[in-house]
């Protein structure tokens, strides 16, 4: 009986430690202005690696939005920013964990190295683009959506260019 307790405690835990993922909708915060600066989705790929794409920016008042990444000097150079997948083969490291891949910084054109690790609450992210080792880099934390939340996002950022 004692064993059939524990099954039913530690059930849900074992199935919430195998959920946990970064794929999914995020919220990227400005880490400047601490204001909601895009919607992006993190997919991951048939190598098990994971990709991540633009799929919408957060209107600024006063400030006109940068539809292109002008900046950019490989083949995303004159693309539009909604859509542009900026994050590429972001390989597991840990559980928690996602290194070796890369991260586009669209308004600079600026490509880096880029850490990723997941909350263990699965609800947050915290993305870091660096040159050279992670100490040298800066670090944005992205809000998960759920499905509701990404509803009223919709609803709010630019989708198209």
């Amino acid at each position: 009986m004692r064993k059939l307790i524990y099954l039913f405690i530690l059930l849900p835990a074992l199935s919430l430690a195998a959920t946990l993922s970064p794929t999914g909708y995020w919220q990227q915060i400005n880490e400047k202005t601490n204001q909601p600066q895009s919607v992006l989705q993190i997919w991951q790929e048939k190598d098990g690696n994971l990709s991540g794409k633009i799929i919408g920016l957060y209107p600024v008042t006063g400030r006109e939005l940068q539809k292109y990444c002008t900046k950019c000097t490989d083949d995303r150079r004159d693309q539009p920013i909604i859509g542009m997948t900026i994050i590429n083969n972001m390989q597991p490291s840990t559980e928690l964990m996602w290194t070796s891949g890369e991260i586009l910084d669209p308004k600079a054109g600026s490509i880096y190295r880029c850490k990723i690790t997941l909350s263990e609450d699965n609800k947050t992210l915290n993305v870091r683009g660096y040159v050279g080792i992670p100490l040298l880099g800066r670090s944005q934390t992205w809000i998960r959506l759920e499905p509701n939340e990404l509803q009223q996002a919709l609803k709010v950022i630019k989708t198209k260019t």
